[in-house]
């Protein structure tokens, strides 16, 4: 009997040695939804109400994917509408919303990493931010998303930042 015992003890310390290795687990973003608005909302915010009807309409279709452009001279509270469309998505099921500034290259490229960062995307640490903030969202794990760029200077600089299937992000 002692010598089936360390038979059987031989035999599991075999399947132990032969045993795969664990599987690693692949580092995954933290699931959403995600809300990465810099300012509170601003409880004063009045008006507006037409724009603000035409942007919910057309950026949160169940159907269709939409950019949009909110233009017009400074200081008339382009950035206060996206505010409130922001907080507006906000209240949607299963929706993320991600705020990137884009008064300059370097404050773009600022926000882009805190994005990587906040939500733990995992990176080869040779992408930059920017592609693979790109890479995110154009991934199935990103969900439904808005995505405001804001104080973007003409039509060069938001095709360069532009994000969605297709898209150059450059």
């Amino acid at each position: 009997m002692e010598s089936n015992a360390r038979h059987q003890r031989r035999d599991m310390r075999d399947v132990h040695y032969h045993l795969p290795h664990p599987a690693r687990d692949t580092p995954q973003p933290l699931p959403g939804p995600h809300f990465l608005v810099p300012f509170p909302e601003n409880k004063r915010f009045v008006g507006r109400e037409g724009i603000l009807r035409r942007l919910k309409d057309s950026l949160f279709d169940d159907e269709h994917l939409c950019s949009t452009a909110v233009v017009g001279l400074g200081g008339v509270g382009k950035t206060q509408v996206a505010l409130q469309i922001a907080y507006r998505a906000r209240t949607l099921p299963s929706w993320s919303v991600f705020w990137l500034p884009a008064l300059s290259k370097a404050a773009f490229d600022q926000a882009c990493t805190e994005v990587v960062e906040r939500l733990r995307i995992p990176t080869s640490g040779t992408e930059e931010a920017k592609q693979v903030v790109k890479a995110y969202l154009e991934s199935n794990a990103s969900g439904r998303w808005l995505l405001v760029v804001d104080n973007a200077q003409g039509c060069r600089q938001i095709n360069q930042i532009r994000l969605g299937p297709k898209s150059d992000l450059n």
